[in-house]
């Protein structure tokens, strides 16, 4: 297979007039069905605590995309366990449902760009708060919904104690099983026979 970059990219770019993507649209999940493709991008905006969205835009031609709205199509819900932002969605469908897979964080992650590698805001919670919540590790929810419009929020699906994320789910059960791949960030070392964070392959 020999793989080339469409000429005419980005296909998606920041929105000047929408505050909450007008530093970067990025990272999406796409589902095509009916001759429409749905588009679910990862969007923030220029503030300071960098909070981070889902936008949702269309194309009949998987080249040409219009957002559905100036809203965002999924926000981070205050006093949720996803408040801080929600990333990277990766879409499936069983039946007439989707299922999305986001990364989050309880507190929004600041500028980490300009922080030390692998660095984000921390928040000022007490010293007997749970180490995710210290150190606002990111992890992994799970969304569901019938219309890309209306979504219902499964929970988290990974382990609290491990950044965990880029997690899909497969499409299909396995041997009657749901299977994910996902890449855990501190599974390393001699006891996990890798080096470096790699793909690893869940069973439910």
């Amino acid at each position: 297979m020999k793989l080339k970059k469409y000429e005419n990219n980005p296909i998606l770019s920041p929105m000047a007039g929408h505050d909450w993507e007008n530093l970067a649209v990025c990272n999406p999940g796409m589902w095509y069905e009916e001759g429409v493709f749905n588009l679910l991008y990862r969007a923030a905006g220029d503030d300071e605590e960098h909070r981070i969205y889902f936008g949702l835009a269309k194309s009949k031609d998987g080249f040409h995309f219009e957002r559905v709205s100036d809203q965002p199509n999924v926000a981070p819900l205050e006093g949720n366990y996803d408040a801080g932002c929600i990333e990277d969605p990766r879409i499936i469908k069983f039946e007439d449902t989707y299922y999305i897979t986001y990364a989050y964080r309880p507190f929004a992650p600041g500028r980490y760009w300009t922080f030390g590698h692998d660095e984000v805001l921390v928040p000022d919670v007490p010293q007997g708060a749970p180490d995710y919540v210290k150190k606002n590790t990111a992890n992994t929810g799970l969304l569901m919904t019938k219309d890309l419009k209306n979504y219902q929020r499964l929970g988290r699906i990974t382990k609290t104690f491990l950044d965990d994320r880029d997690v899909i789910i497969f499409p299909e059960k396995i041997n009657g099983k749901y299977v994910m791949i996902h890449r855990p960030k501190e599974w390393i070392g001699d006891e996990y026979d890798c080096e470096f964070p790699g793909i690893w392959i869940s069973y439910s």
